[in-house]
């Protein structure tokens, strides 16, 4: 009896620990959790530059109008993106190289480069001209000369003496085309290149207008003209004599050198007045003195006698100095000439005329 007791007791006892251990190891229900809202942290924001309404290819973005075109727009970002522009003014005087849509983001691989132009017009200076000239491969350095290069122009003219001078003409002038191609960008050409396969070809040059007449001159008047390429960084003007084939052989030694004239001296009695120069002062005009009559009849540098008014007589080709008195008497006598006695008349008219003569001299 006792025994049956004791293993009852022992199975309960078990089951009752199985119980309490499945108890123990079993987990936790699920409890209810409360979800908690976090703020959300501020999102980074950059002002970047923008079109503002639809913008043509080749467009000129002038200072004037910069607001109508752009604007600033603010975005999303951790940082601008790359080339981008923050200013507004320094897309000042740029040119658009692809059209653009309101809101687009303007990068600079959008934008021509800042000293790209879109058309030849734009590209020639301000007080200059582009002329279009003629040259083949000997005149034109062999096709090496490219847009952007300087040159100078070498001719061959004709003196008045009718000998032939070969003279540098014009220096330091640049070139905007070869041919027909004008490339505003070192990518995209105004048109498409054309393979110079001709003996021709077009070369357009920026010349002020002085230089437009004497390049147009030389190429319209049949003279021979050579473009000579320089060095981009030399911008030293040269002034030449040029060069005669007189100066050449004697250069050579094949001619003798033309011995320098003597200087022409003027003389000074026929010497021209320099226009520069002040005429010379008038010759002052002597005044006459008033001389007074001294009362000492003695002293002969001061005394002055009054002259005798007297009158010339031609007797042929003699001339005689007479008084009036005498001249009158003489004058009569020829008048009433006689036979008798017309020839000791004068001799006595002589007579008296050596006597006035004597009393003068003394």
């Amino acid at each position: 009896m006792n025994r049956r007791a004791i293993t009852i007791a022992l199975i309960v006892s078990l089951v009752i620990s199985l119980v309490v251990w499945k108890k123990i190891k079993a987990p936790p229900p699920p409890v209810a959790q409360v979800p908690v809202v976090m703020a959300e942290p501020p999102k980074p924001a950059v002002k970047v530059v923008a079109a503002r309404k639809r913008i043509p290819a080749r467009t000129r973005l002038e200072t004037a109008h910069l607001d109508e075109y752009m604007e600033l727009r603010e975005i999303v970002a951790s940082e601008p993106p790359l080339g981008a522009f923050l200013n507004v003014a320094s897309l000042a005087n740029r040119f658009t190289n692809s059209g653009m849509f309101p809101g687009d983001i303007v990068v600079e691989d959008r934008l021509m480069g800042s000293s790209a132009v879109p058309a030849l017009s734009f590209a020639i200076r301000s007080g200059y001209r582009a002329y279009t000239f003629a040259v083949s491969a000997v005149t034109g350095v062999a096709g090496f000369i490219q847009q952007g290069d300087c040159v100078d122009v070498i001719a061959k003219l004709q003196l008045p003496t009718s000998e032939m001078i070969s003279k540098i003409v014009l220096e330091n002038i640049k070139i905007l085309a070869i041919g027909k191609t004008y490339e505003f960008d070192s990518v995209v050409p105004t048109s498409t290149p054309a393979i110079a396969a001709g003996k021709v070809d077009l070369v357009t040059v920026e010349v002020t207008p002085e230089q437009l007449e004497r390049l147009n001159l030389l190429e319209t008047s049949g003279y021979d003209f050579k473009l000579i390429l320089k060095n981009l960084d030399d911008k030293n003007l040269v002034t030449t004599k040029g060069a005669t084939p007189k100066m050449l052989l004697t250069s050579l030694g094949l001619a003798e050198e033309d011995k320098p004239k003597a200087p022409t001296v003027v003389p000074s009695s026929t010497a021209e007045i320099s226009p520069f120069q002040p005429p010379p002062p008038p010759t002052p005009t002597p005044t006459p003195q008033k001389v007074e009559k001294v009362a000492d009849e003695t002293s002969v540098s001061d005394q002055v006698e009054e002259e005798t008014p007297t009158v010339e007589v031609y007797n042929g080709p003699k001339k005689t100095d007479m008084e009036k008195d005498n001249t009158l008497k003489f004058l009569n006598q020829k008048k009433n000439p006689s036979k008798s006695h017309s020839k000791p008349a004068l001799q006595t008219h002589e007579t008296e005329t050596s006597q006035l003569t004597q009393q003068k001299g003394e």
